[in-house]
């Protein structure tokens, strides 16, 4: 399902999304974000608007966290960034959400924790989904906060 087709529901002390893992585990919740990501590593981002089959790129990780824990996030990327709980890169766990200051851009460049340091998000020179290590000098100096979108992962 395209971006367009998800309905954001406002809860209160969840605005602007909905979680419905009910009876999930926050592992398996966890484990299928990470799955979802990594599916998307090698795929290039469509130049124009994207068909069924492709993901737009610009609104990714609302899409993976739909299709992976069945998870509502705001589709634009401020507040996106503003969602969920901040949590520093020694708290990072998989899944989380992990965002740079990249001087090109206006915006924070947004990716998704996978564990160990690595994260997948769209590369900046070939717009394709690839998997970087947060200590890489490029992205340890530009680093500037993660956070933890998924309801159950903000206690």
């Amino acid at each position: 399902m395209g971006i367009a087709g998800i309905i954001l529901i406002a809860a209160g002390g969840c605005a602007g999304a909905k979680a419905n893992g009910a009876g999930r585990s926050v592992e398996s919740l966890r484990d299928e974000v990470v799955k979802t990501a990594r599916s998307l590593v090698g795929m290039s981002c469509p130049e124009s608007r994207p068909s069924s089959m492709e993901i737009d790129c610009k609104r990714f990780i609302p899409e993976v966290y739909h299709k992976a824990a069945n998870t509502l996030l705001p589709p634009k990327p401020d507040d996106l960034a503003k969602f969920g709980r901040p949590v520093t890169q020694e708290e990072l766990q998989p899944g989380d959400l992990v965002y740079f200051m990249i001087e090109s851009q206006a915006a924070a460049h947004p990716g998704i924790y996978l564990g160990g340091g690595d994260f997948v998000h769209v590369s900046g020179s070939d717009g394709s989904f690839v998997i970087q290590n947060l200590t890489q000098d490029y992205w340890k100096i530009r680093f500037i906060g993660g956070r933890r979108v998924l309801r159950w992962l903000q206690s």
